[in-house]
């Protein structure tokens, strides 16, 4: 069995998607459980939100997008 994520995002290297091969039909069912109760749990944010991050968490989230294809 072959399980294509449902995350949303770009799709570039370390850009939210991901593909897992599982063999497994009771991995593979908690894993998509699991993804999709994160996915029920999401919001997008607004770009007023997004731009009204306090400053540190702005800086974390740039270093991680820049370190993302290495992480």
């Amino acid at each position: 069995m072959r399980i294509l994520s449902h995350c949303p995002g770009p799709t570039r290297p370390g850009g939210g998607r991901m593909t897992v091969e599982c063999y497994d039909a009771q991995l593979a069912a908690r894993l998509d459980a699991l993804i999709e109760e994160r996915l029920s749990r999401s919001r997008l944010l607004t770009l007023e939100e997004l731009n009204g991050r306090p400053l540190p968490i702005r800086l974390r989230d740039g270093v991680a997008r820049l370190l993302s294809p290495y992480l």
